[in-house]
This record gives structure tokens, sequence and C-alpha cells, in this order.
């Protein structure tokens, strides 16, 4: 699917420890991302203008506290009664 200036074909989820590694094309115009292992990988590719943005804006993520979340394997009795949290990787 196509809409404006955005590509959508798959969607990935990372956790602690998966490899990445990046990929710059010749004239340094884009930089692909490669999440994952050969074989099992996932590229997104950015031009310069929105890997800056997405540099921007992660770093201001990572100085914000992490939500919190109840625990899956826990059965909450009410509200978080009785279950753990947990920060997001």
């Amino acid at each position: 699917m196509t809409w404006d200036r955005l590509t959508i074909g798959s969607w990935v989820s990372t956790y602690e420890g998966c490899p990445v590694r990046t990929v710059v094309d010749e004239d340094r115009d884009y930089v692909t991302f490669v999440f994952g292992t050969s074989g099992n990988e996932f590229e997104l590719m950015l031009d310069r203008v929105t890997l800056a943005e997405v540099v921007q804006l992660g770093s201001r993520a990572l100085t914000e506290p992490f939500p919190l979340r109840r625990d899956p394997k826990t059965t909450p009795t009410d509200g978080l009664e009785g279950s753990t949290v947990s920060a997001l990787p």
C-alpha cells in the first residue's frame, strides 16, 4: 500500500539483542537499517531528513521514563492488584 510518501509492506518488533546494521547508499542520500540475521531480516530505508527526525525523536524517547505494562503471564484480580509490572524492553 502507498500513501503519499510512505510505502507499507510489513511490520517488525525488535527486542534486546536483535542484531542491527546499517548500509548507506553510495550517494549518501539514504541509510538502510537491517534488523536480524541472514535469512531472517527486516530492512528499513530512510532518507536523510527522515533519519534526522527519527534520531531526534528517538533521543527524546530515551530520556523519558519507561512506561509500565502488566506482565502478560499474570492474571490481575482488580486493576493492577495481584499483577506485576515491568518496564518495556
